[in-house]
């Protein structure tokens, strides 16, 4: 294929360099979105084990009055140590959620380079 007529020694090409700029501006986004998702994914093996113990909590009978003061409080020990970690955990997804929608939100807006 012959390149000639493609670059014009009397113009600047200037549509060439705005275009390879906003190549790198999507590359440096899409490189961001991935970072955020690689964490979401880390955080993916912490929310199982959640939900395991969760689970666990929920198949042990409640405790009667009868039951042991130590028993008690390491259910309850268990119980807030849950609570604390879900809530933390929500909070993370919750910012990461955010940061997508954005990063999602940005690259859907902008304008594609690629012209034919």
């Amino acid at each position: 294929m012959s390149m000639k007529g493609f670059f014009n020694p009397k113009q600047t090409n200037q549509q060439l360099h705005t275009e390879l700029e906003d190549f790198k501006h999507q590359i440096k986004r899409i490189n961001t979105l991935e970072v955020h998702m690689n964490r979401f994914l880390k955080l993916e093996p912490q929310i199982g084990s959640l939900i395991m113990l969760k689970k666990k909590l929920e198949a042990q009978p409640s405790h009667s009055n009868d039951s042991s003061p130590s028993q008690r409080s390491t259910h309850k020990n268990a119980e807030q140590a849950y609570a604390k970690d879900k809530k933390e955990i929500a909070n993370q997804l919750q910012f990461l959620k955010e940061k997508v929608a954005q990063l999602e939100q940005v690259i859907s807006t902008q304008p594609l380079a690629i012209k034919r």
